[in-house]
């Protein structure tokens, strides 16, 4: 009974303080367009955080008031100013969502994307965001083939392309410290499927010609002379794809050995 008691006190102080941080907002504005105005003003001091607060005292005013689409759109910016990108993107996609027929709701879809960019992590963490961030770009350039922001977006799209490149490379890395060459020899090959278009690809191919090696000078000998193949014919594909690689010299170290290796197996009598 005490805990339910203390739970209703809570909401209702809770309540009494929202109702609170209302009226107070209301005394610093008397009108939507004098809220905006304010915000305006101190958006472009680059005092973000307190321009939040006067955008969002627009919608104090309701949704439809004529400066809610404005407060809309720099809501959205201030949040970007502010380094907050998960809430920036969200309210961008709100205005996008609202005010579709707008002429800024190009450059809101754009801004969400620079917010997908700046929420993509490094290499070694989990790349969720990059994979949206990607998605989400892709899109624009389908939707949008000719407009003037495709350079700046394909080069972000090159960006987050490598980072992922890198990503799965080091994932090749680590099999082969490990001493799993069959799945590291797998992986390396899986950078140059997906991500040929990266400077991670030559050294993939490098990657698994090494773990072929490997993986056949620690097999049982019935099994070496095919894995020995898996090297050259890696090899083979090096030369073929990227001919001026900086990695060919180590890729042809490489393949000489497993030429040398194959070539001194018994054969079965």
């Amino acid at each position: 009974m005490y805990r339910l008691f203390g739970i209703v006190l809570l909401a209702l102080a809770t309540s009494i303080s929202a109702c609170s941080g209302s009226k107070q907002n209301k005394q610093k504005y008397q009108t939507p367009q004098e809220a905006f105005e304010k915000g305006i003003a101190l958006y472009e001091k680059k005092r973000y955080t307190d321009a939040i607060e006067f955008f969002k005292g627009v919608f104090d005013f309701g949704r439809t008031n004529e400066w809610a689409d404005d407060a809309q759109y720099y809501l959205g910016l201030s949040y970007m100013g502010s380094k907050d990108y998960m809430v920036a993107e969200q309210e961008l996609m709100r205005f996008v969502s609202l005010y579709r027929s707008d002429p800024r709701s190009i450059e809101a879809e754009f801004q969400r994307l620079i917010c997908y960019y700046r929420l993509s992590p490094t290499f070694e963490l989990d790349q969720t965001d990059t994979d949206r961030a990607l998605t989400n770009m892709n899109i624009f350039l389908q939707r949008y083939p000719n407009d003037d922001r495709s350079s700046q977006i394909s080069l972000m799209i090159k960006e987050l392309r490598e980072k992922l490149g890198q990503k799965a490379y080091e994932a090749g890395k680590t099999y082969e410290r490990r001493g799993y060459y069959q799945a590291a020899a797998h992986t390396f090959e899986q950078v140059l499927q997906s991500y040929a278009d990266t400077s991670w690809a030559d050294n993939a191919l490098l990657g698994a010609i090494r773990s072929y090696v490997l993986y056949a000078k620690n097999s049982v000998e019935s099994k070496q002379a095919e894995r020995f193949d898996k090297a050259i014919t890696t090899y083979n594909r090096l030369v073929e794809l990227y001919p001026k690689s900086e990695v060919l010299k180590m890729a042809e170290v490489l393949y000489m050995e497993a030429t040398a290796l194959k070539s001194a197996i018994k054969p079965k009598s």
